[in-house]
């Protein structure tokens, strides 16, 4: 907002509700406003948590297929080791 609009808001407000009343109202709509803030708030932290939760379960979901891989890669390895052996001895 602007310096003239925010101007236009206070000449309008000091019109329709009056000088008198303008500092209650004043106080009302920074409550309002307050509100809105922690409302947003708590709805951002929220998305925040699930992304982070998204995050995570992306994370352990990559954990368990590399960990998958790994041990059948080591089985194979053992696998391989064992033949050779088996080879080598028969040599």
């Amino acid at each position: 907002i602007g310096a003239s609009e925010l101007l236009l808001i206070v000449v309008v407000a000091i019109v329709v509700i009056g000088p008198k009343d303008l500092p209650r109202a004043m106080r009302l709509a920074g409550q309002w406003i307050a509100k809105a803030r922690r409302l947003s708030n708590h709805f951002r932290s929220g998305i925040e948590t699930m992304i982070r939760e998204a995050e995570l379960e992306e994370m352990e979901k990559t954990w368990r297929e590399q960990r998958l891989y790994n041990f059948f890669l080591n089985i194979f390895q053992l696998f391989w080791l064992w033949l050779e052996i088996l080879l080598l001895r028969d040599i």
